[in-house]
């Protein structure tokens, strides 16, 4: 696949570097190369052979690129639970960790409002992983 036909149903690139980051390590089945050159793009299984290379974003030149659900997945392991209500013409999306009560974060928003499904993906994502930073301190 070439970078401008980048799916919705993946992460966007930047999410991905972020979820790297903090810790995120899980199997996924595209994988970004970060070359020197200036030719970066991402891969498939179809690509190269991910079960004899095993990325996981273990390694400086690769960056692991998960699915929206992936990316849920894993945070509810770390105890984040999210929702995602279609309001018709708005998505309202919500979290809470239920280890922390209250939030350590004073006045930190919870929850949003979108008109995008995607976007609110990616706004709940963005305030997941602020938060998540925040409270491994």
């Amino acid at each position: 696949m070439k970078n401008n036909n980048y799916p919705n149903w993946l992460v966007p690139l930047y999410i991905a570097k972020e979820l790297r980051e903090i810790g995120f390590r899980e199997k996924t089945f595209t994988y970004f190369e970060i070359n020197t050159d200036g030719e970066d793009r991402y891969f498939t299984p179809t690509d190269i052979n991910f079960k004899e290379l095993q990325i996981y974003n273990r390694y400086r030149d690769y960056v692991s690129i998960p699915t929206w659900t992936q990316v849920f997945t894993w945070f509810k392991k770390h105890y984040y639970h999210v929702n995602i209500d279609d309001k018709g013409t708005w998505i309202h999306w919500s979290f809470y960790n239920e280890m922390i009560e209250p939030p350590i974060i004073e006045n930190e928003p919870k929850d949003g409002w979108e008109t995008d499904y995607y976007e609110a993906l990616e706004a709940l994502v963005v305030a997941l992983i602020k938060t998540y930073k925040s409270e491994q301190k």
